[in-house]
């Protein structure tokens, strides 16, 4: 089986620079303008789009392939797609850090002139077009590799010669499968709309996929969501029992050690908790089915 490790780097910049000894001597302190030892010379506002970017390079890789270490692994098969929509991010990063380098005097001067006392010492601080253009990039690097897959007893294609490698990843799927439940569901509510079974879509594409790394986990896990959906109608809002059946299965697809055993219970049906805010929810509160999703076809992203 062939692969490529994928390493994405994008670099960015904070907005902000050193505070020095002098630079609060007798003048007032901003809040948002000084904090932690560091001084503001840019709105926050003007540098989000490189958050945005990262996020969206962190989303195309975990649908894509899987993470190991501060690389993902990324299949044959996926890496076209992968290279691709990585290719659209780049493009877009570029074209919004070129709009701001272009612009850079005018944001400037407009923080400034909500901070007048500080005005020479952000001026000071502040980065050039220039400057701006060469911190804030996006680099792509690949890294072929080969594994060789043997089949079980059960006729299921299973890792071999790479075990090393390997070690470990059933659970980084397990974490991954999470990851996208919480890019795509919302709880606590009583219905949904059509739009949520996207992020179904995606996960049985991804195990489906990376199927070797954990044949029990992913043949359980794209069993559950077949039988979901083939009892689920074809149209309307998903509410009362469909509802319930598929905050089920989504407690169950979040639950990293429930999913890896490959087994689900009747207390798979507790709301879902998410502590960290790493990634925002993508699910569409709004429950009507004015423009409902198609019916998945080839099970594509």
């Amino acid at each position: 089986m062939k692969l490529t490790l994928i390493d994405p780097v994008l670099t960015g910049i904070t907005g902000t620079t050193a505070l020095d000894t002098d630079d609060i001597g007798g003048i007032a302190v901003p809040p948002e303008l000084v904090s932690l030892g560091v001084k503001r010379w840019i709105s926050k506002a003007d540098l989000r789009f490189i958050k945005k970017n990262r996020q969206a390079v962190l989303r195309v890789m975990r649908r894509t392939g899987i993470a190991f270490g501060s690389v993902y692994i990324i299949p044959d098969e996926n890496l076209a797609q992968c290279k691709e929509e990585l290719d659209v991010i780049m493009s877009q990063l570029n074209s919004e850090r070129d709009e701001l380098a272009q612009d850079i005097d005018r944001k400037v001067d407009e923080w400034a002139s909500l901070h007048p006392d500080w005005e020479n010492k952000i001026r000071a601080a502040a980065l050039t077009g220039v400057q701006i253009r060469e911190r804030i990039k996006m680099t792509v690097r690949e890294y072929p590799i080969e594994i060789e897959l043997a089949t079980d007893g059960a006729g299921t294609d299973v890792s071999k010669g790479a075990s090393p490698m390997l070690d470990g990843l059933d659970g980084q799927l397990a974490m991954d499968v999470r990851a996208l439940v919480k890019d795509g569901w919302t709880s606590g509510r009583s219905k949904t709309n059509r739009r949520s079974l996207r992020v179904l879509e995606r996960i049985r594409n991804k195990l489906n996929t990376l199927n070797w790394i954990a044949p029990g986990m992913s043949g359980a896990a794209v069993a559950a969501i077949d039988d979901f959906l083939n009892q689920l109608p074809k149209t309307g809002p998903i509410e009362g029992g469909d509802f319930v059946r598929l905050e089920s299965l989504m407690n169950w697809l979040s639950d990293p050690t429930k999913l890896l055993s490959g087994e689900r219970s009747e207390d798979d049906d507790q709301v879902i908790g998410f502590d960290d805010e790493e990634i925002e929810s993508g699910d569409d509160p709004d429950c009507k089915d004015e423009n409902p999703a198609p019916p998945p076809r080839g099970w594509a992203w």
